[in-house]
């Protein structure tokens, strides 16, 4: 049998993008195996090395069927914002919820962005079109087309607390550790989550909100945070 080497850098190539469309759109979560395994083929294929940091900053969530982009995070932004660019897979959405700390601003790159603001609102965003969100206010975003859409969203002032809320979050839910709409399965992980990102969630959550607060103190004091950014977050 001969060896063909065109076949070969073809069969690697179109290996590579199956894998591109895995990471991006499927349920794999990029820890720190997932990066250099990334990386080392990036460079055999393209003929570069993908920086490790690069993939550090795409995030993928397969349950809201998004995937986040870091374009400038808080602390690169001396706490001025922290800059996110999502895509979502029709269909996506994420739960209603406010901020107390922060307003966060939508901007449509490519396709409708649709926003839920407050109870039953609705708002759609043709590309180029802005909305910002004031603090303490409901919403939410869908994707209701038929096709992935990209958007931006900025928070300001930045929240670094935010920024590795998504990390668990996503990374958690990869693992099968939320429930079908992203929450933590764990009482305690949800308080963490919740207080490290002020993200507020209306009903039930609002009532125990006191209590969420004691359980997330505790997990800080007693390492839990910290292990969960350790084991998402870096």
């Amino acid at each position: 049998m001969k060896f063909n080497i065109c076949n070969l850098h073809s069969n690697i190539g179109n290996f590579i993008k199956r894998l591109q469309r895995i990471v991006v759109y499927q349920t794999i979560h990029l820890n720190n195996c997932y990066r250099k395994a990334l990386a080392a083929l990036f460079k055999v294929y393209y003929g570069q090395k993908l920086k490790q940091e690069d993939l550090k900053r795409i995030i993928i969530n397969p349950l809201y069927k998004d995937t986040v982009t870091f374009v400038k995070t808080s602390a690169e932004s001396d706490g001025k914002i922290s800059e996110m660019e999502i895509t979502l897979l029709s269909g996506g959405k994420n739960p209603i919820h406010y901020h107390k700390s922060y307003s966060e601003t939508f901007t449509a790159i490519d396709g409708d962005l649709g926003l839920g603001l407050g109870k039953g609102k609705k708002k759609i965003l043709k590309p180029g079109n802005a909305y910002t969100v004031d603090p303490n206010n409901l919403h939410y975003f869908f994707n209701s087309n038929n096709k992935e859409i990209k958007f931006k969203s900025v928070l300001e002032p930045g929240h670094e607390g935010f920024e590795n809320s998504l990390r668990i979050l996503y990374g958690m839910a990869a693992d099968g550790m939320t429930d079908k709409n992203g929450i933590p399965k764990s009482i305690q992980h949800k308080a963490i989550v919740a207080i490290m990102a002020d993200m507020n969630i209306p009903g039930f959550f609002t009532l125990i909100s006191p209590l969420l607060k004691r359980i997330a103190r505790k997990a800080k004091n007693s390492g839990v945070e910290q292990e969960l950014i350790d084991r998402y977050c870096k």
